[in-house]
């Protein structure tokens, strides 16, 4: 029993055994949480929004027969204006990892445009026939194709156009031939959306987004014919209604 006890009472002499003997047991430390990955945007979803911008042509084609002798004249009708409009689609991105992504999608809009000019044209001595054209509208149906990083898309588009246009024709002011008409044709283009952060303007959900950007189409309709006659002179005006729009958008996505 006696050498227990000093055997004990050595033990418990050591230095810092018995300090370390009331030491509280240490928790284990929480371990730190990884950084969370962002989140990419994603294009996938509904729109719809608004749109406003110039139109301009490249000098129309306007081909002239019965005015200026029996040969035809080639000659190029000038014309600009303002387009204001809507449009609506669906978008879908498969995702390419890195926040990007290829982005598909089909668009419909109609514009109205008041795209216009005049043509002089020489009818012989003293005599000038003034050609004037003018689009009301243009509506599109579109495939659309792009490349996403994130809140930016950039694409191309092409597709279905239609449009009411109207030419007319006037001798030394005297109007004398007219012609309202809805043409069909093509179009293509391309342009860009940025997607305005999450934590501002109207969204009202993590997968809505208002969407602002630009666009430039190019169209071609059909051609068609203004037929008439100075005097007793048969002339014909062949009209070829191509253009250009540049606007800007703003979307709303769902």
């Amino acid at each position: 029993m006696l050498k227990k006890l000093i055997v004990a009472f050595a033990l418990m002499s050591l230095p810092g055994l018995a300090v370390a003997a009331d030491l509280p047991v240490r928790s284990q430390m929480p371990l730190k949480a990884p950084p969370l990955q962002q989140q990419a945007f994603s294009w996938t979803g509904f729109y719809i929004g608004g749109n406003v911008g110039g139109a301009f042509d490249n000098s129309d084609r306007v081909d002239v027969t019965g005015l200026a002798g029996p040969g035809s004249l080639d000659l190029r009708s000038k014309s600009d204006g303002v387009t204001a409009g809507g449009q609506f689609g669906y978008n879908y991105e498969f995702s390419l990892g890195n926040l990007s992504g290829i982005v598909i999608g089909v668009e419909a809009d109609a514009a109205y445009t008041d795209l216009s000019g005049s043509l002089p044209i020489a009818a012989g001595p003293g005599a000038t026939v003034n050609l004037n054209s003018r689009l009301d509208y243009l509506g599109t149906i579109r495939g659309r194709l792009g490349y996403a990083f994130d809140r930016l898309l950039v694409y191309g588009t092409g597709g279905f156009a239609y449009g009411t246009v109207e030419h007319s024709a006037d001798l030394n002011g005297a109007n004398f031939a007219n012609l309202k008409t809805t043409e069909t044709g093509f179009t293509y283009g391309g342009g860009f959306e940025y997607a305005l952060p999450v934590d501002v303007w109207l969204h009202m959900s993590s997968t809505s987004a208002v969407t602002v950007g630009a666009e430039y189409l190019r169209y071609e309709l059909d051609d068609n014919s203004l037929n008439f006659a100075v005097g007793a002179t048969a002339a014909s005006i062949k009209l070829k209604d191509v253009g250009n729009l540049a606007r800007a958008r703003i979307n709303y996505k769902f």
